[in-house]
């Protein structure tokens, strides 16, 4: 609001709280020594697998929020685009082409893995996933219909930066030993990342006054049932 900048700044809280998170659980798992299966994986588990993964659960998610109707009551009622109907069935049907095309993609992908998945395998699959839902993304906020909210746009920043570091920091799924942890430079660091968020929190609750009324996430309705 003061910055004039035409962003939910809830969503900007929300947005950083999994961006950091994401960075956490990235660490984790890049730092992690992954098992190596030595048995076989049957060919109906892998199916199995595949159809739960790349199939039910993206048909549940595709009919809780993309089909007609959620996306056609969502441009109607907040209206996103000029004709929410047309634009719903455009957006409708361009979600399911997508996630068929996605799951072929990644089933032609994988057909071959029998004893587990390797590096690029992995990163396959997540830079379909990633941009699958990058996509969705624009889709759910008008872009058939001409709109697109500037947030989604960070979407594609993301995705561009995770591939450079992921290049840059190499396989995190590899053989190789990993180097031991330098308990005092993280020590170091993990202090000046609280002081910078320390001294930046100091300067926005000092730029102006409180704003009334953006406390509230949602809005909340309300009966009144006190009787005279």
């Amino acid at each position: 609001m003061v910055g004039e900048i035409p962003f939910n700044m809830w969503n900007v809280m929300e947005y950083s709280i999994g961006f950091f998170g994401g960075i956490a659980l990235a660490y984790g798992v890049f730092t992690s020594v992954w098992p190596q299966t030595v048995s076989p994986v049957k060919a109906w588990e892998n199916r199995v697998v595949f159809v739960l993964v790349f199939l039910v659960i993206p048909f549940v998610v595709f009919q809780q929020s993309l089909s007609f109707e959620p996306v056609f009551d969502r441009f109607r009622a907040g209206g996103v685009v000029v004709q929410p109907e047309l634009t719903g069935k455009i957006s409708s049907i361009s979600s399911l082409i997508i996630l068929v095309i996605s799951a072929a993609l990644i089933g032609y992908r994988l057909r071959k893995v029998h004893t587990g998945f390797a590096a690029g395998d992995l990163r396959f699959v997540f830079i379909v996933y990633f941009s699958v839902y990058i996509l969705f993304g624009y889709i759910i906020n008008g872009v058939m219909g001409g709109k697109a909210a500037l947030n989604i746009h960070l979407y594609v920043v993301n995705l561009v930066a995770i591939l450079m570091l992921t290049r840059i920091q190499g396989s995190p799924f590899s053989s190789h030993p990993l180097l031991q942890v330098d308990s005092r430079k993280l020590f170091k660091v993990l202090v000046a990342v609280m002081l910078f968020i320390a001294v930046t929190s100091f300067i926005a609750v000092n730029l102006h006054e409180g704003l009334p009324g953006t406390q509230n996430r949602f809005q909340v309705q309300t009966n009144n049932f006190l009787h005279d």
